[in-house]
C-alpha cells in the first residue's frame, strides 16, 4: 500500500512482471506459444519432458531439482532462458531456428500498444530502429505481432553487463567507467541521428563484448509508457530523468542522465537520490537535488565529478545539449588523467577487494563488504584512540624523560644514516645514467615548425609517440592513449582521392621494419572514409606515402600517395566476415608488404609494392571521415613497430 506522502505525489513503483504470464490480460489476446515436448536441464544436462507444463512457466528437474524454464515456440523462435525484466517487458533468451542464430525477444508489456496510435508509433520507431546497425548498439532485427501482442527480435550480445560486474567488484574503475561512457555516447550520438532514444539506460543494459567494448542493448523505443492504468510508475527508479516521471516523451537528454546516473553509481556505489523503498526514491527524484559525487567518490578527478554532476542536472536545459558534447568532455577526462600523477583508480578498499578476486581466495559479495565496513571504522577508531593516548603519556609523563632522550638519540643516528644511503644512491645512479647515455639531451627535431608536432603519449616499451595535422585545413580531433588502446579522433574531408588531410600520431623508424596493430574500430562515415597505417618519408607533412586500412565501407586497401597528389590504387580487397582484427606494413629496402592476421601470430600477405623512400621514415596511424564536417572515430591496440619483419 502507499504511504500518504507517495500518494500526495501521485507516484508509487510497481515492479514489472516477472515473467511473461502476467502480461496476458486478455484471453482472446494473449500471446500464443507452441508448446515444447523435450527440455535439457542447464544444470545436469539431463533431457526432461515438458508436454505436460505451460510455455514458460517453471518446473523443477527431477534429477537435480532445480528450477528449470519450460521453453515455448513463438513463431520461428524457441524462447529457452529468461534474460532479465525491462522497462518495456521481459527478455528471453531464444533460438531462430529459421536461421540457427541466438536471438533476444522482448515480450511487450499489455498497455504499451492498446491504443491504434501507440501501436502505430511502436511500429514506427521499431522500423527505425531496424535501419541503425552501429557497433555500440545492439541491433532490432524486427517488431512482430503474435494474435495483436508484440515481441520484439533484439541482437544478442554476449557479455558481462556492468550490473554484474558492480555486483561482482564493487565500484568501477574511473579510466573503465569513462571508456564505457565514451562508447555509450557514441552509440547515443547514432540514435539521437535517426531521432531515436534509447530509453532504458542503466548498468544492466551496458554489456562488455568480446573485444572490451561496451554496447548498449534492450533497446527501448520512446512510445512505450512507464504507468499503469491507475498512474503507478512501472519498473524501478533509480536511473530515470526525473522529467519522465510526469509523463514527459523520453528525449535524448534523459538519456544523457540516465547514463549520468549510471556513472555516478557505478564510480561511487551510490545512487543519484536513495531511499528505503522505490517510492522513496520516486519522491526524493522529485523534490530533492542529486548528492554532489564528491561526497561520496573524492577519489575522482575533478573533470570527472564535473561531468557527471552536469549530466544529471534535474533540468534537461542544463544538462549538455548532446551526446557529442559529452564524448568531447569524457575524452578531455581521459587526457587529463593520463597527464595527472595521482591514480584514477578507485580507493584502497576497493583494490584490496580486487586483489582478491585475482587470487582467488575467500571472498564476500560487494555489498557484504559494504555492511562490514562500518564495523572496522568503528575498531580503527578505538585502536586510534588508545594508541594517541599511550603516545601522549609517552610525550608527557615525567617518570618517561629517560626513554624520551635515549629515543632521541636513536632516531638522530637514523637520520644520518638514511641521508648516507640516499646520498651514495643519488650519486650512483647518475653514474649509470651517464654510462648509459640517458642524460644527453634529444636530437634537434628534423621537421619544419609549421607541422607542429607534439607528443601525443608514451607507449609501454618507452617510445616517445607524436601527434599533428596533415593538410593545409585546421583538421579537429584527439589522440587519446589509455590502457594499451589508442583512441583516434580526426576531422577531414576527400582523402581518398586528394592529398592528405587528417590528424596523423606516428614514430620514426629506420631501415627494415615491422609496424602492426590490432583495429579495434574504425570509420564508417563514408565509403571512402579512411583508417589504417600509413608511411611517410622523414617530413609527415610532405613527400609520397603508402597507405594501407580499412575504407568505410569495409574494404581492405593499399593505396600510393605520390608527392604530385596523384593516388595510385595498389590492392583493394572486399569486406570479409569476421573483418581482419590485425594490419601489418613491413619495410625491406624500398620494398613495403601489406599483411593481415586474425590473431596477430598467423599473417597473410596482402600485396607488396616498391617506394623508393629515405632510410629515416614516419611510421603511424590515420582515420579521416571522407565528408566535410564531421568525425572520425578509430581505435587501434597492440601496437608494435620492431626491426624485424613479420612471420
Amino acid at each position: 500500500m502507499a504511504r500518504e506522502s507517495d500518494t500526495d505525489l501521485g507516484i508509487r513503483a510497481v515492479p514489472p512482471a516477472p515473467s511473461a504470464l502476467p502480461f496476458l490480460r486478455d484471453p482472446q489476446n494473449e500471446i500464443r506459444f507452441e508448446r515444447v515436448e523435450q527440455t535439457t536441464c542447464p544444470y545436469c544436462k539431463k533431457s526432461m519432458s515438458t508436454a505436460a507444463h505451460a510455455p514458460l512457466s517453471h518446473l523443477a528437474c527431477l534429477t537435480c531439482g532445480k528450477q528449470v524454464l519450460v521453453p515455448g515456440r513463438l513463431g520461428v523462435f524457441r524462447l529457452h532462458d529468461h534474460i532479465g525484466e525491462g522497462e518495456m517487458g521481459s527478455i528471453y533468451r531464444a533460438t531462430d531456428e529459421s536461421l540457427g542464430r541466438e536471438v533476444a525477444i522482448k515480450l511487450v508489456r499489455m498497455g504499451q500498444a492498446d491504443a491504434p496510435e501507440s501501436r502505430e508509433r511502436l511500429t514506427r520507431e521499431a522500423c527505425a530502429a531496424g535501419k541503425l546497425n552501429h557497433p555500440r548498439v545492439a541491433q532490432v532485427y524486427s517488431l512482430n505481432f503474435s494474435n495483436g501482442h508484440p515481441y520484439l527480435v533484439m541482437e544478442l550480445v554476449s557479455g558481462l553487463d556492468f550490473a554484474k560486474q558492480f555486483e561482482r567488484e564493487g565500484p568501477v574503475n574511473e579510466r573503465t567507467a569513462l571508456r564505457m561512457a565514451l562508447d555509450v555516447a557514441d552509440g547515443l550520438s547514432a540514435l539521437h541521428r535517426e531521432g531515436l532514444v534509447h530509453g532504458d539506460i542503466k548498468p544492466a543494459n551496458i554489456v562488455l563484448d568480446r573485444d572490451g567494448n561496451a554496447k548498449l542493448v534492450d533497446f527501448g523505443l520512446s512510445g512505450m509508457t512507464r504507468h499503469d492504468g491507475q498512474g503507478n510508475f512501472i519498473g524501478t527508479p533509480f536511473f530515470i530523468a526525473p522529467e519522465l516521471l510526469h509523463g514527459v516523451a523520453d528525449t535524448h537528454q534523459s538519456d544523457l542522465y540516465s547514463l549520468g546516473a549510471t556513472l555516478y553509481y557505478l564510480l561511487s556505489g551510490r545512487l543519484t537520490h536513495e531511499g528505503a523503498t522505490p517510492s522513496d526514491i520516486l519522491k526524493a527524484r522529485l523534490t530533492q537535488k542529486p548528492m554532489p559525487l564528491d561526497k561520496h567518490a573524492r577519489h575522482l578527478s575533478p573533470a570527472t565529478r564535473r561531468l557527471i554532476m552536469h549530466m544529471i542536472e534535474p533540468s534537461p536545459a542544463k544538462r549538455p545539449a548532446n551526446s557529442e558534447i559529452v564524448a568531447a568532455e569524457i575524452r578531455e577526462a581521459l587526457a587529463l588523467l593520463e597527464t595527472s600523477p595521482r591514480s584514477a583508480g578507485v580507493p584502497l578498499a576497493h583494490r584490496m577487494h580486487r586483489t582478491l578476486l585475482r587470487l582467488r581466495l575467500p571472498r564476500l559479495p560487494w555489498r557484504q563488504v559494504q555492511a562490514r565496513r562500518h564495523r572496522r571504522a568503528w575498531l580503527l577508531l578505538a585502536i586510534t584512540a588508545v594508541s594517541a593516548g599511550t603516545i601522549a603519556v609517552a610525550a608527557l609523563h615525567p617518570a618517561c624523560a629517560p626513554h624520551r632522550t635515549r629515543l632521541r638519540k636513536v632516531l638522530a643516528r637514523h637520520d644520518e644514516a638514511a641521508d648516507a644511503v640516499s646520498a651514495w644512491w643519488q650519486g650512483a645512479v647518475s653514474r649509470i645514467r651517464r654510462a648509459a647515455g640517458r642524460d644527453r639531451p634529444p636530437p634537434p627535431s628534423a621537421f619544419t615548425p609549421d607541422t607542429s608536432p607534439h607528443a601525443a603519449f608514451t607507449a609501454e616499451n618507452g617510445a616517445t609517440w607524436f601527434t599533428m595535422t596533415l593538410g593545409a585545413a585546421p583538421q579537429r580531433g584527439s589522440a587519446i592513449y589509455a590502457g594499451g588502446t589508442l583512441i583516434l579522433q580526426s576531422s577531414g574531408a576527400a582523402m581518398w582521392e586528394g592529398p592528405d588531410c587528417c590528424r596523423y600520431v606516428w614514430n620514426r623508424a629506420e631501415g627494415t621494419f615491422d609496424f602492426s596493430a590490432a583495429l579495434l574500430a574504425y570509420a564508417d562515415n563514408d565509403p571512402y572514409a579512411m583508417t589504417g597505417l600509413l608511411v611517410k618519408g622523414p617530413d609527415p607533412a610532405q613527400g609520397p606515402g603508402l597507405f594501407f586500412g580499412v575504407l568505410g565501407n569495409g574494404d581492405l586497401a593499399l593505396q600510393l600517395r605520390r608527392e604530385d597528389g596523384e593516388r595510385v590504387l595498389v590492392k583493394r580487397e572486399p569486406a570479409r566476415q569476421p573483418a581482419w582484427r590485425y594490419l601489418a606494413l613491413a619495410r625491406a629496402g624500398d620494398t613495403f608488404t601489406a599483411r593481415v592476421s586474425d590473431d596477430g601470430g598467423t599473417w597473410q600477405e596482402v600485396a607488396t609494392h616498391t617506394l623508393s623512400l629515405p632510410n629515416e621514415t614516419s611510421v603511424g596511424f590515420v582515420v579521416t571521415p571522407h565528408t566535410a564536417r564531421d568525425l572520425a572515430t578509430a581505435k587501434f591496440a597492440k601496437i608494435r613497430l620492431g626491426r624485424q619483419a613479420a612471420p
